[in-house]
């Protein structure tokens, strides 16, 4: 299979320049010895889940990954926690049905549901990594969802049953609660079918909306509340200007929360149920089948960014968009085409990327399938010819000295999996880590944990240093 070049000419259109890829294609030699990695001291007791980070309590990065506990009924499933920096600790908490994480939280419900009539639902939430006692609160007996806010410091219970009408806020210092009714045309049972609740990145305030779409702000420190319309069903919080962000049939709309004049951005209907999030102080949203976007604060009228059906997949440093011509969920992992301008990079490929200087896009290409593996590969901005790297690639991320780190040689999990280095100047790899199937780094560290392909069932998890330049 040959790697061929050609450009498709077409009346009254620009000529644009496509690439043959050929999977066939030369990638760097890896150099060095495969470092051992299995005989290193690893993190968990037992074969282990994935690994990854989340900040404690402390303010420390910790290791989280599920692991076969030791208990005085036997082994358990559930998760370990290990510290990353010293002095290194460990936590762990039993597997069960009634866990929810929420960054260093982890709320833990516990229900009788054999004394009659039933006693309260006993709630207790972990901070891993904290000094102090756990927190604990007696909740109405019975089923319910828990919904916490970003900080932690305040959560809804609202009970499921078809004969509940309110449900309850209690902020975690304890320093105020009160029950709010359940939102108009809601099925107590399945509070979010039709609408539901979402808190507001302070911690004091979160939004109702009920069947009707009609939204209704509420304060989690008072009884106050604030009526903010019936609203389309999709928005999103614009946090730098304290507003609602809605698209509709009434157009695209900025609602402020303090319950002042809304600023229609676009008045033109935008599709509801199409996408909508921001880009550097701009609202991107569906309309007619094109993508559009309108400063956050209206200073500008709206424009087509893509016109019919074309997706963004990646933003260049100046703002270049780079786009697909296949629509979300036409191949698995939304793997798809890659165009910039004219320019058609990428056949059928996902995770695009620029270099940190701008020069260079990379991609996973032919990486549509279940795994999302593909071959990694790069080529200068513009019309660049591709560059193939690393075969079998599932993630890759460039560090801070330019270079790229890859989990390659990963069609299947097993002991051919390793992570390395890859040195896109100098056109070699090295060796990071041998039968190592993922990573995530260890922030404020050069170091890597590892998923190290231990048994057919679980991981060994490892830590090891990236190679200097």
């Amino acid at each position: 299979m040959r790697n061929t070049l050609f450009c498709l000419f077409v009346a009254l259109l620009a000529p644009a320049c496509s690439y043959t890829f050929d999977s066939d294609a030369p990638t760097l030699p890896l150099v060095g010895k495969a470092p051992g990695t299995a005989s290193l001291p690893r993190l968990n007791h037992a074969p282990a889940g994935g690994v990854s980070i989340i900040y404690g309590a402390d303010g420390q990065p910790w290791a989280v990954f599920t692991d076969t506990l030791d208990t005085d009924t036997g082994p358990q499933q559930g998760l370990r926690f290990v510290r990353l920096v010293d002095p290194v600790r460990e936590e762990t908490l039993i597997a069960t049905d009634n866990v929810l994480p929420n960054y260093d939280a982890y709320y833990i419900v516990v229900r009788d549901t054999v004394t009659m009539p039933p006693p309260p639902t006993k709630l207790t939430i972990h901070f891993v990594g904290s000094t102090t006692p756990d927190d604990q609160f007696d909740l109405p007996a019975g089923p319910g969802v828990i919904v916490p806010d970003n900080l932690n410091s305040v959560f809804i219970f609202w009970p499921v049953n078809k004969d509940n009408q309110s449900f309850l806020v209690q902020r975690r210092d304890r320093s105020f609660q009160r029950m709010v009714p359940l939102p108009d045309g809601l099925d107590p049972a399945n509070p979010f079918d039709k609408g539901g609740v979402f808190f507001l990145s302070d911690g004091l305030h979160f939004i109702t909306r009920d069947a009707t779409n009609h939204l209704v702000k509420q304060a989690t420190n008072s009884e106050d509340s604030l009526e903010l319309g019936i609203r389309p069903h999709q928005l999103a919080v614009d946090e730098g200007h304290e507003a609602l962000v809605t698209c509709g049939m009434d157009g695209v709309r900025s609602v402020p929360l303090d319950g002042s004049m809304e600023t229609v951005l676009d008045s033109d209907p935008c599709d509801e149920n199409g996408s909508l999030w921001f880009h550097r102080g701009r609202a991107l949203y569906g309309a007619e089948d094109n993508l559009k976007w309108v400063p956050l604060d209206g200073s500008e009228p709206p424009s087509v960014v893509l016109p019919k059906g074309r997706r963004v997949i990646a933003f260049g440093p100046k703002d270049d968009i780079v786009y697909s011509t296949d629509p979300t969920g036409k191949f698995v992992q939304d793997a798809g085409d890659g165009w910039l301008d004219g320019w058609h990079f990428m056949d059928r490929g996902r995770s695009v990327s620029y270099s940190g200087d701008g020069l260079r896009l990379r991609w996973l290409e032919h990486a549509a399938q279940a795994s999302g593996v593909g071959d990694l590969v790069s080529a200068a901005v513009p019309n660049g010819a591709p560059q193939y790297l690393a075969l079998n690639v599932r993630q890759y991320e460039q560090l801070g000295d330019g270079r790229l780190l890859a989990s390659s040689n990963r069609a299947f999990r097993g002991a051919q999996n390793r992570v390395i280095v890859i040195d896109e100047d100098a056109r070699v790899a090295h060796w990071v880590a041998d039968q190592s199937a993922d990573f995530v780094r260890i922030p404020g560290t050069n170091d890597l944990l590892v998923d190290v392909v231990a048994s057919a069932s679980g991981f060994d998890i490892v830590r090891v240093p990236i190679p200097p330049k």
